[in-house]
């Protein structure tokens, strides 16, 4: 008497309990009787999460734009509960105009108020828009059957834009051209008023173009 005994089991709550206190029904045999107790169990835990996008990684940041292909992108997410959550994994749905490399992300442990950042690629439409995107996500978590819902914010805000200028001969060593000459060296100063790189970039001119007739009629120039 006055004394108490500690037992321990190992138990699972519903994926669609609330928080709260619960009163368990039970039953204490002891001697020859038997006593009905209700034992309150508190649920307070909960969990929330939320996920924002960097292009690149938090320290060095990039701007992309339509048409960016294999971009890395960093994925941090935020558990804003106050349990941690286990088994977690992130969900990703490619939406226009966002596409996904990967679609599935293991994450395994989140701890509250601790924000874990994964990494993967994605790539932008060329037909995209500028803007701030809302891509839809989810994160699951425990058994698997548990799944928080959410939106990735995901800005494209980068463009390109292009000038091309021309000299006759080179930039050092400039030329003046006049009717009847042939095989002339003429230089194409293809400039980027962008603040994204382009990638891949070709020039395409018309093979004869009055008073020009060029003998190739397309440059690949790669980045710009």
């Amino acid at each position: 008497a006055g004394l108490y005994s500690e037992t321990t089991l190992t138990v699972s709550v519903y994926s669609n309990a609330s928080p709260g206190v619960y009163y368990v029904k039970g039953t204490i045999n002891y001697f020859d009787e038997k006593q009905t107790i209700y034992v309150p169990v508190a649920i307070l835990g909960y969990t929330r999460a939320s996920v924002q996008a960097v292009w690149g990684s938090p320290s060095s940041p990039q701007l992309v734009a339509p048409g960016d292909n294999n971009v890395p992108i960093t994925l941090i997410i935020d558990n804003q509960g106050n349990v941690e959550m286990s088994n977690a994994s992130l969900l990703l749905t490619s939406t226009y105009p966002i596409k996904f490399m990967q679609n599935y992300l293991n994450i395994g442990y989140l701890p509250p108020g601790q924000p874990i950042e994964v990494t993967t690629y994605a790539s932008v439409y060329p037909n995209a828009t500028t803007g701030v995107y809302q891509v839809p996500a989810q994160i699951q978590y425990f058994s698997g059957k548990e799944v928080i819902s959410t939106f990735i914010t995901v800005p494209i805000v980068g463009y390109e834009t292009f000038s091309v200028s021309s000299v006759w001969g080179s930039t050092s060593s400039p030329l003046t051209a006049a009717p009847g000459q042939t095989n002339l060296p003429l230089t194409f100063i293809v400039r980027n008023l962008g603040d994204v790189n382009a990638l891949n970039v070709s020039l395409y001119v018309s093979s004869s173009e009055f008073p020009i007739q060029f003998t190739q009629n397309s440059l690949m120039i790669g980045i710009v």
